[in-house]
């Protein structure tokens, strides 16, 4: 065994006798691939997907919010933002983003009258504003989606999946009874995307929904993966950051063991998840348990 670690040692081919930012790439190079693949599929479903025009509508306004202090109600047809004119969902939340917590001017026809409203936006996160109702379409057409639009949506996809990710893994440290019935593992995902699968609407639309659901599960698993927990390629980067800065590396039993107990740890956290999916998806069983 020593006689092959030597040989090892001396092979210039061996990951560890390469250069630390081909390590940190090969390292990354998972969860790279993960995001990579989630991007492009994300991008083949909105690319295939018209988008639906119409009239925007509240369908409902959110109580001590910006939106019900100014007085819109629902059943209002939101015409322009702006000044700009709005016949698509996702154009409500573009131009209110734009106004990065600017007041912003909304038009509305009322029952066949036009009424104008300065709103200004609250915050409800770091980059994230919102008047404060809920809005639809009455469809009229579509429209080709632009190589622009998916290569955009694609990205904010995975931005905001991702973020929403990263927000439950922090308050599964910092108020896990919060967090749990969010998180689950392949049982309660093989369940979950039954029932997404169920509410497709003829083959096109069940191919299109288990792209999509193929695209949370990837970016999911190239942010997981990046995570600086022991055994996992983001613990690994971790080690070559302290190696970088040392100037030398960290030996390679201390670095194993570190590894060892996290997986140890990892299957332990896999038992329990598949203990909960198994309750979460079994109801009965659980009240039984209980």
């Amino acid at each position: 065994m020593r006689g092959m670690d030597e040989e090892a040692s001396k092979d210039p081919e061996a990951l560890n006798n390469k250069s630390i930012p081909a390590r940190l790439l090969v390292m990354a190079g998972g969860s790279i691939m993960n995001l990579l693949l989630a991007f492009v599929l994300f991008f083949v479903v909105l690319m295939i997907q018209d988008v639906r025009t119409g009239e925007v509508y509240i369908r409902e306004v959110f109580e001590n919010t910006p939106a019900s202090k100014a007085g819109l109600t629902a059943e209002d047809t939101i015409t322009h933002i702006n000044g700009v004119s709005i016949k698509e969902l996702n154009d409500v939340v573009k131009t209110i983003r734009k106004s990065k917590g600017e007041a912003v001017d909304i038009r509305v026809n009322r029952g066949g009258e036009t009424h104008d409203f300065l709103i200004t936006p609250e915050k409800v996160g770091r980059n994230a504003y919102r008047i404060g109702f809920g809005h639809n379409l009455r469809i009229e057409g579509n429209r080709s989606t632009k190589i622009h639009e998916g290569i955009y949506g694609s990205a904010e996809m995975i931005t905001l999946y991702t973020r929403e990710t990263v927000k439950i893994l922090v308050q599964l440290f910092t108020n896990p009874r919060s967090v749990l019935d969010k998180i689950g593992g392949p049982i309660r995902m093989g369940g979950d995307y039954v029932d997404f699968s169920r509410q497709s609407e003829g083959f096109f639309d069940w191919i299109l929904r288990t792209v999509l659901y193929m695209a949370f599960i990837s970016t999911a698993l190239g942010m997981m993966n990046l995570l600086p927990i022991p055994a996992l390629d983001g613990a690994r980067i971790i080690f070559l950051l302290i190696e970088a800065v040392r100037r030398k590396p960290i030996p390679i039993e201390k670095e194993a063991m570190v590894h060892f107990v996290g997986i140890v740890a990892l299957l332990l956290l896999a038992v329990f998840i598949a203990y909960r999916d198994i309750l979460y998806l079994i109801p009965g069983l659980n009240d039984s348990a209980g």
